[in-house]
């Protein structure tokens, strides 16, 4: 059995642990945090965490799973992706890279921004998460008053297309030049070229941009 495929036979168990629940709550608490110990935390949430909430959300649409069932499952990953945060948490360190994350008024799901801030975090990034639903304007005065390198943002899939777009862009306008603006979550898969984004949907795109904007530092001007 490769690799892929004993994630995706894991992801199918995690899951019916889920759908059982009562005394099976405690084994899916377990069995994440153990998956977590043996893959490492950009493994973890390429191959068990990202997937397994797209199940979780597949199954509540076709309604073989109920709304509860996707809380608790929100809630789990939400404990132990800021067990992990808190876990590799760094302060801040000439040279490191500093990261704003948070949603845009009308996206409520935060879990998009704490899979990024984990994988960050485990690079040894400087993150400062604001959670959900920011105006613009207040992203962009948090971004300069915290002399952020890099914003980023996490759109769902249940986020309007048309207004995503409008957002990025008014966004980009509004927030400095030399501060990046970086979008990812599964909505952001279908968002079109926009100049001067980065569009990151995998952890392995989120750790190379966060490793390059690492290597050009220098070039930046900092303070703001």
């Amino acid at each position: 059995m490769n690799t892929n495929t004993a994630q995706i036979d894991f992801v199918n168990a995690i899951f019916g642990l889920l759908m059982r629940g009562q005394q099976d709550d405690y084994k899916f608490q377990i069995q994440l945090k153990e998956k977590v110990n043996e893959l490492g935390v950009k493994q973890f949430i390429s191959d068990v965490a990202t997937p397994l909430g797209i199940l979780v959300g597949k199954k509540w649409q076709e309604n073989k799973a109920y709304i509860f069932v996707q809380h608790f499952y929100t809630s789990q990953m939400n404990g132990l992706l800021n067990d992990l945060i808190l876990h590799n948490e760094s302060i801040y360190q000439l040279g490191t890279p500093k990261v704003l994350l948070c949603t845009v008024t009308g996206e409520k799901h935060t879990l998009g921004s704490l899979m990024a801030q984990a994988i960050l975090c485990s690079q040894g990034a400087f993150c400062i998460n604001l959670g959900s639903e920011l105006p613009i304007s207040e992203i962009v005065n948090a971004a300069t008053y915290y002399q952020m390198n890099v914003v980023g943002l996490s759109f769902s899939t249940v986020f309007n297309k048309r207004m995503m777009i409008s957002i990025v862009k008014q966004l980009r306008d509004k927030l400095p030049s030399n501060i990046e603006l970086w979008i990812g979550g599964s909505g952001a898969k279908s968002l079109i070229r926009i100049a001067n984004i980065k569009v990151l949907i995998s952890a392995d795109e989120i750790i190379e941009a966060y490793q390059h904007t690492k290597n050009n530092l220098s070039v930046y001007d900092r303070p703001l």
